[in-house]
């Protein structure tokens, strides 16, 4: 059994669907018991594990997830430059990617962004890199954007092939995630692999993936997500050393590493 998260367990209030949470409990927890091996993506999750069913913690193990290698040192020119012509950003942009679920707190980065617009220069704009979730759309994200006068400023897109995806990391002043639960965070090192800035929620989560190579944000504070942007536009050398440090944890987040140790537990398990 591999878990990814224990956002049902941990933060019920963002399920919608009483059923969905009943549905996720009942075969999370017969699952969890009747598995010889548990997986984990972080030792955040292990340790969510571990609260959740106590009885698990012998047979559960920590494999973090990888990444691919398309995103280590995108210098395609071509390529970036296709990325600006599909989106229509030709400004500074900052960068934030993953679904529009609402514990993603897209609502406190849009927020904290119009705040930025009446501090800073009206070039940078912000791009989203979002699948809308067709069983839950989110439509009050679409909304706000219009309320805080953005739509001239965000733009959203989700067509884009992994390179175009690389290329978008590479050109951003800074990746940013205002999310209040994570189990791991793939987008987070795809951006450490690219060399961009990260500003992040000061979750668990978040620390242990980038061991402490970002700026790190409150999340329920526009305000504090706002200030970490300025810094970024205005100092960007300041950052150059969490940057390279960020960049080498990358290595550490490769597929080959999890396949290979994702199939020593397996062999445990087959044998046990």
């Amino acid at each position: 059994l591999t878990v990814h998260d224990l956002l049902f367990n941990s933060m019920p209030e963002f399920i919608d669907s009483i059923i969905c949470r009943i549905y996720f409990e009942l075969i999370h927890n017969r699952s969890a018991s009747q598995a010889a091996k548990i997986i984990t993506v972080s030792d955040f999750t292990r340790k969510e594990l571990m609260r959740f069913h106590p009885d698990a913690a012998h047979k559960s193990y920590t494999i973090h997830n990888g990444i691919s290698e398309a995103f280590t040192n995108m210098t395609d020119e071509t390529a970036i430059k296709e990325f600006r012509e599909k989106t229509g950003v030709f400004t500074p942009y900052f960068l934030a990617v993953g679904s529009l679920k609402r514990h993603k707190n897209f609502a406190t980065l849009l927020k904290s962004f119009a705040l930025l617009k009446t501090q800073a220069t009206n070039s940078v704009k912000l791009v989203i890199i979002a699948k809308r979730d067709l069983r839950n759309p989110d439509d009050s994200i679409a909304g706000l954007v219009q309320k805080l006068n953005l739509s001239a400023d965000v733009t959203f897109t989700d067509d884009l092939t992994e390179t175009l995806l690389a290329a978008a990391y590479s050109g951003a002043e800074a990746f940013i995630s205002t999310s209040l639960y994570e189990g791991f965070g793939l987008p987070i090192v795809e951006a450490m692999a690219s060399r961009t800035p990260l500003i992040l929620s000061d979750i668990d989560v978040f620390h242990e993936i980038t061991r402490g190579s970002a700026l790190y944000i409150d999340p329920y504070s526009a305000a504090s997500v706002t200030n970490a942007m300025i810094k970024v536009l205005n100092d960007t050398n300041s950052y150059r050393n969490i940057v390279a440090t960020a960049y080498e944890h990358s290595f550490e987040y490769s597929w080959k590493i999890t396949a290979l140790k994702t199939m020593a537990i397996y062999r445990e398990a087959a044998g046990s």
